[in-house]
Order: structure tokens, then sequence, then C-alpha cells
């Protein structure tokens, strides 16, 4: 499934000049972008394996433009013999996609209506660095764009688990009476840095599942690599 993030994404061009430029690809990975202060240039970090890549190919191109420093990334790549000092690896950048990057948020009473708390399928999770990375069918209505965010509850208590921060995981599809809902597969990743202090286990998260059409919550740890 993780392949298909990435289908449709025109290829970059190849680092080697002799390369066919086929869009083939032995290492796919999620990443955050980090641009370099006072340049135009960029570097992936992969919080999994702790290693700093630097693409030979997209430095001073469009490409690099449009990516937002601390973003999130499918990045498809090869890693190529060059030698780049402070990085652990010099790639050759494929293909690439962005995901939704979000911080987590205080759920008021202000803000709780918009928020909203619809039915949601949690589909997989992970923590990397200091991201909370979820992929979810989230309700689609008629098109109207839905709101997902990750809260920290100021409004009510819910359930606490010993050594874990609890979250919510909510969307708002703006649904009505006339809305005919559908469902669509995303993945979203949340700053949890603010909200996750040292010395605790994870995450304990809640959110309102469509399948059991009741509030569920679960424990996610930074060991829980579930796709990544």
């Amino acid at each position: 499934m993780l392949l298909v993030l990435i289908a449709g994404i025109p290829a970059i061009q190849s680092c080697d000049l002799n390369d066919d430029d086929s869009g083939h690809y032995n290492n796919l990975g999620l990443a955050t972008v980090h641009k370099i202060k006072d340049s135009t240039d960029l570097y992936f970090l992969l919080e999994t394996a702790k290693q700093k890549l630097y693409p030979c190919n997209t430095n001073n191109t469009s490409l690099a433009s449009t990516l937002k420093d601390s973003g999130r990334v499918w990045i498809g790549y090869n890693v190529t013999d060059m030698k780049t000092e402070g990085y652990d690896k010099t790639i050759d950048l494929i293909n690439i996609q962005k995901i939704l990057t979000k911080k987590v948020i205080d759920l008021t009473p202000s803000n709780e209506e918009e928020i909203g708390d619809n039915y949601m399928e949690l589909l997989d999770f992970s923590i990397t660095g200091k991201y909370l990375n979820l992929w979810c069918n989230i309700p689609v209505c008629d098109g109207n764009k839905t709101l997902v965010n990750v809260v920290n509850n100021t409004i009510s208590e819910d359930p606490v688990k010993e050594d874990y921060v609890t979250l919510e995981f909510r969307c708002n599809a703006h649904d009505n009476e006339k809305c005919l809902i559908n469902y669509q597969q995303v993945m979203i990743s949340f700053y949890i840095g603010d909200y996750v202090p040292e010395g605790k286990k994870g995450i304990f998260l809640r959110y309102n599942d469509r399948l059991t059409e009741k509030p569920k919550y679960i424990c996610i740890t930074s060991d829980s690599f579930l796709i990544d």
C-alpha cells in the first residue's frame, strides 16, 4: 500500500546523467524536510534510522522551494557512492509525496464545535522522532473539506494510562442530514514534541471508531512501526 502513495508522481532528474530516469528506486522512507539556513539547499531526516540524507538532485530547483521546513514526506530514493560532509548518505531522489503535517492543539469550548468528533477508521500508526503518524479512513461529505486534528482535551478528562500522554484524534466532515458520506484514505503526521515529555512511553490516543460507533483508546509507542 505504501507504493500507492507515491505512484504517479513525476520522476525527478537523476544525479547520474547516464541514468535512464526510469523512476526505479530501491528505498522508500518516511522523512522530515529540513531547510539549510541561509541556503536554498535541504536535506531529509529519517528518524527510524537516525540518518541524515542529502539529495544530490533537488537543491537549487523549483522542487526544493515547494517543500516546507519540518514538513513530512514519503521519499523513494537510491543511495549513491557520493560523499557529502556532515551527512550519512547522499541519495538520488526519484519520487516524493508530501504528507499533511500539523501540530497538536488544545481542545477548548471556543473551538470544540469546529474541531468536531466524527467517526473514522484508524488503519495504521507509528511514532517516529517527535511525530505521530496516522493512516486512516476519514469521512468526506459531498466534497467538503474535512478538518482533522490531534488535540489535548482541556474541557473534560479522558481516561488516564500510567506513563502515557492522553491525546484525541478528531475530525469534522462538516456533514449534515442531506450529505452523502464517503470515506477517504489519508496519512497525516502530527508534531508531538511539545506534548510528550521525556520519560513517557508514548501516547494513549482516543478516537471515535467508525466500526464500533463509540470512542476507542489505543497505546502508541515509538516501537509501533506498522507503516515505517
